[in-house]
């Protein structure tokens, strides 16, 4: 019976001794098992990147909301300066434009304004020269057209009468010029050009609109002031003398006796323009020569 007894306790000591054996060749393999396993902090942080990117609570909501509008934002504030600068821009050509058109407007009153002129009584039953049908071809009321070109600056004066259609082109352009700028009174010609030459110079660009000029000039002192035609070598020579009209323009001219046909100037208004102004263009010729020489 001992015997049996003692085999049953070795057995049970061989069976706890199997059971630890057991026990410490686990722990390496969980070490190991531990040890290969991945970082659970890490992961779980991803986690929650990942979360509160599809979270759709309302915070969360509200965040995603506020990191786009700050990037909007500062794309904005370039994009509405840029706004307020193109709105500025289109403002000051608006008003540009307006003022153009105001301009035109205030022309266009003015021309009618000059249609107010009388017409001519069927029951008078006169004849009239063939000079004064030709300077009331175009019913002009020049007093009324002076008044708006003088309370204009010359260069506002120049596109204002450029724009008005009258008969003989550039010439009645000049024509128009001359009255409104330099008639109305019995002042000498000559003493006025130096205070108003800028409203000639306001048309003058290059040679032919000198010799355009001279045109409107020669219907003035033969046509519109006929008085004023003792002026015209004094005239000449301000222009001359201010560089407002070249010497080889004003001989251009002598030669030149139809330039102011269209406008009304006759032959014989030619002729006498062209005698008045001898003088000047003699001393103009023999400066000519002795220069050549």
């Amino acid at each position: 019976e001992k015997k049996e007894k003692k085999e049953k306790k070795k057995d049970k000591k061989d069976k706890k001794k199997g059971s630890d054996d057991g026990d410490e060749s686990e722990e390496p393999s969980m070490r190991s098992e531990q040890a290969g396993a991945p970082d659970v902090e890490e992961e779980d942080g991803e986690d929650d990147e990942t979360e509160w990117m599809t979270d759709t609570s309302a915070a969360a909501v509200a965040a995603r909301v506020q990191q786009q509008l700050t990037g909007v934002t500062a794309g904005m504030v370039t994009v509405g300066n840029l706004e307020e600068e193109m709105a500025a821009k289109k403002k000051a050509e608006k008003e540009a434009r307006k003022a153009e058109k105001a301009a035109r407007k205030a022309a266009k009153e003015a021309a009618k304004k000059m249609s107010d002129m009388s017409v001519n009584s069927e029951s008078s039953g006169a004849e009239h020269e063939e000079d004064d049908e030709e300077e009331d071809d175009d019913d002009i009321d020049i007093p009324a057209l002076r008044k708006y070109i003088l309370s204009r600056s010359p260069e506002d004066a120049a596109t204002a009468l450029s724009k008005m259609e009258v008969p003989g082109g550039g010439v009645g352009t000049q024509r128009l010029m001359w009255d409104t700028v330099f008639g109305g009174d019995d002042e000498p010609l000559s003493g006025k050009i130096a205070d108003k030459a800028d409203y000639i110079k306001a048309h003058l660009s290059d040679a032919n609109s000198q010799l355009v000029m001279l045109g409107g000039l020669e219907h003035f002192v033969t046509v519109a002031s006929p008085d004023q035609i003792k002026e015209l070598p004094k005239v000449l020579k301000v222009l001359y003398d201010m560089d407002i009209c070249d010497e080889e323009v004003i001989l251009a001219w002598n030669k030149r006796t139809a330039i102011a046909e269209a406008v009304g100037v006759t032959e014989k208004h030619a002729e006498a323009a062209r005698y008045a102004a001898s003088p000047l263009i003699k001393w103009l010729e023999e400066a000519d020569e002795d220069s050549d020489e």
